[in-house]
């Protein structure tokens, strides 16, 4: 079973220049992506590390809180300020700890 990420960017750019940095240091078996939804892509990793093989789902949602406009239900901020975030700066992108 794939193991499941989730991207949240600035913009679909952010994400993918996240994605790209993480395929750059791995050894990818074979990789594909599709449609999750309009606005969502996942990409699907299968890489070798150690001889072992993995699986990992990459799942891009592009757009958070763009200018004030909400397209997610969620704040993604949240955890970040309860956690003891203090930068005024909004990151290009989070890649949030799945539990």
């Amino acid at each position: 079973m794939a193991k499941l990420f989730r991207v949240h960017g600035d913009n679909i750019i952010e994400c993918e220049r996240i994605v790209d940095y993480i395929i750059d240091g791995i050894e990818v078996v074979k990789i594909s992506r599709e449609f999750v939804s309009l606005s969502c892509i996942c990409v699907n990793i299968i890489f070798r590390f150690d001889n072992v093989e993995y699986e990992w789902k990459i799942e891009m949602f592009p757009g958070f809180n763009k200018s004030n406009r909400r397209r997610w239900k969620g704040d993604i901020f949240e955890p970040l300020r309860n956690n003891g975030g203090f930068l005024d700066e909004t990151p290009d992108a989070l890649l949030p700890c799945q539990p």
